[in-house]
């Protein structure tokens, strides 16, 4: 992805002498891509489980809140859509197999704010203090929106919105760095054999 985010981005600045404007681009198309492979690939496995709508939901929960929130990522494109398959798609089948009344899920809302109140944001950027305020409280209020829509959702997507949110919210916790790390290392090692 990232030689075609190149490429385009040539395209796309040729007349630039600016480097750091074909950089900002090559960037920018890299996510873009990167993002749009892996929701097209979640929604045939999506198709395929037969749970469509909830293996979308919960990915596009999940990106929105990490855009937010930040949190630990894989060290290459292929693990991150290797695991956001693996993780998305066991969500899609939980979620038309378990439900969460709703003092269930006024727990598990809580607990993530709370989480998200104490962690979030976390990223390499330097934030200011009115910024992580800022990060905090629209992660927040994404989380809590759970609970108005429980009354205009079907349950399953109620389930797979509230399981992307918590996979997020996973992802900025010391544990979720610590799996995350563990399980890109793992990927390592299997790719490594699977070459040699």
């Amino acid at each position: 992805m990232k030689s075609l985010a190149h490429y385009i981005a040539k395209k796309i600045t040729y007349d630039s002498s600016n480097k750091s404007s074909f950089d900002i681009v090559a960037y920018g198309l890299e996510v873009f891509l990167n993002i749009s492979f892996q929701l097209i690939l979640l929604f045939v496995i999506g198709y395929m489980l037969n749970c469509i709508a909830a293996v979308m939901l919960a990915s596009l929960s999940a990106i929105v809140l990490r855009s937010l929130t930040g949190g630990t990522h894989c060290t290459s494109f292929y693990k991150c859509t290797l695991l956001s398959c693996v993780v998305f798609s066991i969500i899609g089948i939980l979620s038309q197999t378990i439900y969460f009344n709703i003092n269930f899920l006024i727990i598990i809302c809580l607990i993530m704010v709370l989480l998200i109140v104490a962690i979030a944001p976390v990223s390499s950027r330097d934030w200011t203090h009115s910024n992580r305020i800022y990060f905090k409280i629209a992660s927040s209020i994404l989380v809590l929106l759970v609970l108005v829509l429980h009354n205009y959702i079907k349950d399953d997507l109620i389930v797979a919105i509230t399981l992307g949110l918590a996979w997020q919210v996973f992802t900025i916790t010391p544990v979720g760095f610590l799996t995350i790390s563990k399980i890109d290392h793992f990927l390592s090692i299997r790719i490594r054999k699977e070459v040699t």
